[in-house]
């Protein structure tokens, strides 16, 4: 399966449907119509962050926020999900059509590209090795019964996995 390697927080915002859209320098048009596997880079991009480690733009911290999620849960050196390429565009092309959100989660700049991602998909994190570019994934590990959280290091529960735990406090188990 194809995948891209995208930074957090970018990587998480596609992956709940809050980031339409992927600006790179370069074209890919390959891609367009294929369903790739979005895998977040083992290095967040600090400098969004404040001294704090909150959000300096509210786009972000407001999206995340959404899904209680803050930057110190993010499976970093994981496949997190899946997403489909529909459209490789100028940026001038779609630039005047977006809200203030999707301008703040790319780089609009004269002479990039977008890529429209849609029908994401969030998965439970899948350790694995990204690449520049676009990439193939083997999908080793994203099966059941495997630890998908193995190799995801220094990482801290995620909503997901929190929500889980919560909810088997609630479970009633037979006394024996």
């Amino acid at each position: 399966m194809k995948a891209w390697t995208l930074y957090e927080p970018w990587a998480s915002l596609v992956v709940l449907g809050e980031k339409e859209w992927e600006t790179r320098s370069r074209p890919n048009r390959k891609i367009v119509g294929v369903r790739l596997a979005i895998h977040a880079a083992k290095k967040p991009v600090a400098e969004y962050l404040d001294d704090d480690g909150c959000f300096r733009d509210p786009h972000f911290s407001d999206a995340l926020a959404k899904y209680d999620i803050d930057p110190d849960m993010f499976a970093l050196g994981c496949v997190i999900g899946f997403a489909t390429v529909t459209s490789c565009q100028h940026v001038e092309e779609v630039r005047n059509t977006l809200t203030q959100k999707q301008i703040a989660f790319g780089d609009w700049g004269d002479g990039r590209w977008c890529f429209r991602l849609q029908d994401p998909q969030m998965i439970e994190p899948v350790a694995a090795r990204g690449y520049q570019s676009v990439w193939e994934w083997d999908m080793e590990g994203y099966y059941p019964g495997s630890d998908p959280l193995a190799g995801c290091k220094d990482r801290k529960p995620t909503a997901y996995e929190r929500a889980v735990d919560a909810s088997l406090l609630d479970l009633e188990y037979p006394r024996l």
